[in-house]
């Protein structure tokens, strides 16, 4: 395979381009809901969230990792959404004249289990799912990529598993997680804490590849949002919000 390697990343309407940068207005988070009696629901859902990982891709514990993705504590219990997708902590652009409120929305076992979250306005959300956004089936494995280890690089990468033809798909993929940018509140120690917390919501295993990530930071919330920063492509669920997509095959 010459080149260069082409990643058809058809998770959501437009492709995903470039990476993502810059941040835009302060938002201030307020409980989007008390804790309900759905917990067995959720937790019966999101079995994934705490089941241990065995495999040799993965760090087998957060010991030596800035994140620590196996001593998550979530602070509110998501409550059934639609579409497979359950609503957690909501947050609030105070400044704006319509002010829009983001929420995280996790789906925790697509992707082959390895599920979404999204940061998103609520309604912009909604609506983009009644007009046909899927995003709970999952794509089609094309068997043409394989991670293997790569002590050179100092840890692992992708390789062709095969003979790839001009112009064959490589790879469809849909990201781990959606989060909007140009907002200046992701460079305050707020705006990174509920970068931190999107990804908290993601199941165990996923967190564990997330944190194998580059990126860098003094502690988890510097760590993950500095990682997001560095590890996103550009996309969007709606005209008014882009949003910057992790893809952790594809950051390999």
């Amino acid at each position: 395979m010459s080149g260069y390697l082409l990643v058809a990343l058809a998770c959501i309407y437009a492709p995903i381009l470039l990476a993502s940068d810059g941040p835009g207005p302060e938002i201030l988070a307020f409980s989007s809901f008390a804790v309900q009696q759905d917990h067995d629901h959720w937790a019966n859902s999101t079995n994934l969230i705490c089941e241990s990982s065995d495999s040799p891709f993965l760090p087998p514990s957060s010991e030596d990792l800035i994140y620590k993705f196996d001593q998550v504590d979530l602070k509110s219990t998501p409550q059934p959404f639609r579409d497979g997708f359950f609503k957690s902590t909501c947050f609030v652009n105070p400044i704006d004249n319509d002010p829009a409120d983001f929420c995280i929305f996790v789906n925790p076992t697509v992707n082959r289990g390895q599920g979404i979250v999204i940061l998103a306005p609520e309604k912009e959300f909604e609506q983009s799912l009644a007009e046909g956004l899927e995003l709970s089936d999952d794509l089609p494995n094309l068997d043409t990529i394989e991670v293997v280890d790569m002590p050179e690089k100092g840890g692992k990468g992708a390789v062709a598993a095969r003979d790839i033809q001009v112009g064959e798909d490589v790879a469809l993929m849909r990201p781990v997680a959606l989060v909007p940018l140009g907002h200046a509140v992701w460079s305050t120690s707020f705006g990174q804490s509920v970068r931190r917390q999107t990804i908290d919501h993601l199941p165990l295993r996923t967190r564990a590849e997330v944190a194998r990530l580059h990126g860098e930071g003094r502690n988890e919330d510097q760590f993950i949002s500095n990682l997001i920063d560095v590890n996103t492509f550009n996309s969007e669920i709606s005209k008014f919000n882009p949003l910057g997509a992790v893809m952790v095959d594809a950051s390999l």
